[in-house]
């Protein structure tokens, strides 16, 4: 080699030559993709996250080989809106009050990487964006379809999953305390039947039979020989309703939670209820198994020599269940604090969650992002990650992250929430409509027009409303946030709820 060349090789900065091995890999086949969803998950309910209970060895490995994202939002604090907008790359305000499923002819998530990257795609689990078969994981871009369907929740954890049907009762039982006699499975009443896995022996556990299922597809993509990457989803019914567990998960987290000391009461009276501790060892042992679940998955990908080229991503649909109205007295499943409320609300505990992403030789090892990312984004950014092409006006409001990934910089425009289906009683919620834009976030609440503004960085736990000390800067942020309402579609507070609900059935 030419010596003056040896030298200017020798002398290249390590970014660039970092650079030009992620410009390489991307370049390179696709990766496969891992995506897993726990559904609802709380953002401190990993340990990563700062959970003083909670034990999540798994997903604390992820994060300390991968990139742990501390801003993460969802685009709607509950299910059936946040699942489409993940597959789709749209916020649901665009289509809420006339969608249930993604239709034909809406291009989503795993039908792109069919078509442009020639992805194997495997789903598994929660789907709960149908009413028909037609309109199931196997018709909407999935090879594979495990126990997705109609279904929000399980009857029960354990098999079998589904009430028999005789099972008439129109009381459903408590939805909280741990199931530690398998052999007496009880059932939440009136739901969506779990349909695929009849065959399940009685007792299992359904956390560990949809693990099973994805391990095998993993295993039969690895075997099949057919150079194709591939994209599975694995979508956990837990840590949703009904909070049932193994008795010795539950078991170990009573007796860790008994040695345990919380301060101050265990229910704060704040947007209704509020639960202020992690105490519930039933709750702590199904975050457990979900952890459980991903050990085993990041075995099978070593073993198989596949972690490398493997992209994994842990994910939640919306915040942890926190929150309650102030005459209901069901037991909350976890807390979200230092977060403000849970579930249901736009307020952080609601729509931010855990995000992490392990990405060998392109996700720096053991980093952390403050990059403010949403999941509409996931569409254009897995495009990005396999270079495959973008198309925005299929994933409408994704922005590309892949800079982030890479420890670059990145910054988002606003995020816009709506909520107009609350459930006050159920979660404490109400009708609203938010913005975060940098730091600043506003909230307004369409019933009396209230308008808050919170600055993030100084105040996570959106406890000091700006809005009457910087009226100016709330002012600026509702009147941007009624305008990017009116570009979407979404209802505009003030107005016509009813009239917009037609108007959406029309459309």
């Amino acid at each position: 080699m030419n010596r003056s060349l040896f030298l200017l090789l020798c002398l290249v900065s390590p970014a660039w030559v970092g650079g030009a091995r992620a410009a390489s890999l991307l370049a390179a086949k696709p990766a496969n993709i891992l995506l897993v969803i726990v559904d609802d998950l709380g953002w401190r309910d990993l340990a990563c996250y700062g959970s003083p209970v909670y034990e999540t060895p798994a997903i604390d490995r992820l994060a300390a080989e991968g990139m742990r994202f501390t801003d993460a939002y969802v685009a709607y604090p509950r299910c059936v809106p946040s699942r489409y907008s993940l597959y789709r790359g749209q916020v649901p305000q665009r289509v809420q009050g006339a969608f249930s499923s993604i239709v034909p002819g809406e291009m989503n998530l795993a039908q792109a990487l069919k078509q442009a990257g020639g992805y194997s795609t495997f789903f598994a689990g929660k789907w709960h964006l149908s009413k028909v078969p037609a309109e199931e994981p196997q018709a909407r871009g999935f090879d594979v379809n495990i126990a997705g369907g109609a279904a929000g929740l399980v009857g029960s954890h354990f098999a079998p999953y589904n009430p028999p049907s005789t099972h008439k009762s129109s009381e459903p039982r408590s939805i909280l305390g741990g199931l530690d006699d398998t052999s007496k499975v009880e059932f939440l009443a009136d739901r969506s039947p779990l349909v695929g896995l009849d065959d399940a022996p009685k007792g299992e556990y359904i956390a560990d039979r949809l693990t099973r299922e994805t391990d095998r597809f993993i295993r039969a993509h690895a075997e099949s020989g057919a150079g194709k990457p591939f994209f599975a989803v694995l979508a956990h019914y837990g840590v949703h309703t009904p909070l049932q567990a193994p008795a010795g998960d539950i078991a170990r987290f009573k007796k860790k939670i008994a040695g345990l000391t919380f301060d101050g009461s265990d229910y704060l009276d704040r947007d209704e209820t509020t639960k202020a501790h992690q105490d519930n060892a039933t709750y702590a042992a199904m975050v457990f198994s979900v952890d459980r679940s991903l050990s085993t998955l990041m075995d099978t990908l070593r073993e198989l020599k596949l972690e490398r080229d493997t992209i994994v991503i842990v994910t939640s649909d919306n915040g942890g269940l926190s929150n309650r109205g102030k005459t209901n007295k069901r037991e909350l499943a976890t807390s979200n604090l230092p977060l403000r409320a849970g579930k249901g609300h736009l307020y952080e505990g609601g729509v931010r969650v855990p995000f992490i992403v392990r990405w060998p030789q392109v996700v720096p090892a053991g980093s952390i992002s403050s990059a403010v990312i949403t999941l509409t984004d996931v569409y254009p950014t897995l495009l990005a990650a396999g270079n495959m092409p973008l198309h925005p006006e299929q994933h409408i409001d994704g922005e590309n992250f892949l800079p982030a990934l890479r420890g670059e910089a990145f910054e988002r425009g606003p995020i816009v929430w709506q909520n107009v289906n609350p459930r006050p009683d159920p979660t404490g919620d109400y009708a609203s409509s938010a913005m975060r834009v940098g730091k600043w976030k506003v909230i307004v609440f369409h019933d009396d027009q209230r308008t808050e503004l919170y600055d993030l960085n100084a105040d996570l736990g959106e406890n000091h409303d700006l809005a009457l000390t910087r009226p100016e800067k709330a002012r600026e942020m509702r009147e941007q946030l009624f305008r990017l309402l009116k570009n979407s579609g979404a209802y505009l507070p003030g107005t016509d709820l009813a009239e917009w609900r037609k108007s959406k059935k029309a459309g």
